[in-house]
């Protein structure tokens, strides 16, 4: 009886990914990190969050769910337990409208430039809020840390 050989038969989906750095954006004097190349299971609830009915209220409060998984999933790690101290800060809080633009930012990288559905999350802003500028081409305000992944 001959052995079987099942790496003949295995299809093979690794993808050699470059050594990308993580992306900085920041918010009053904190530089936070987001990785360039987001998980699958995050972009699916990014797409997800896009197609969210805003007159639904079912769909806002799963919307606020996949709003907090997703920066979880994309976040360097030092930078997510920053993040979430000032999501919570009495004194010096980030605000949801700020939350929005940094998704709208984030859809916009992560889709390639694409800024369709940060037209949906805008919406939602409501009023007055707006996307950030681009930072293509800025010099980040700290230095990018050397344990990303």
């Amino acid at each position: 009886m001959s052995s079987f050989d099942a790496s003949n038969f295995v299809e093979d989906f690794t993808e050699v990914s470059d050594d990308v750095p993580p992306r900085p954006f920041k918010i009053d004097d904190d530089v936070f990190y987001v990785t360039s190349v987001p998980p699958a299971g995050a972009l699916m609830d990014l797409a997800e969050m896009a197609s969210f009915d805003q007159n639904n209220p079912t769909h806002m409060v799963r919307l606020v769910g996949k709003m907090s998984s997703f920066l979880d999933a994309v976040m360097m790690p030092e930078s997510a337990v920053r993040f979430a101290e000032r999501m919570r800060s009495p004194i010096k809080p980030i605000k949801a409208t700020q939350i929005v633009k940094i998704l709208q930012w984030l859809m916009k990288v992560y889709s390639g430039g694409k800024d369709q559905s940060a037209q949906s999350l805008h919406s939602q802003a409501g009023p007055g809020a707006t996307g950030p500028n681009s930072t293509d081409g800025a010099q980040p305000v700290a230095s990018t840390p050397g344990n990303y992944r």
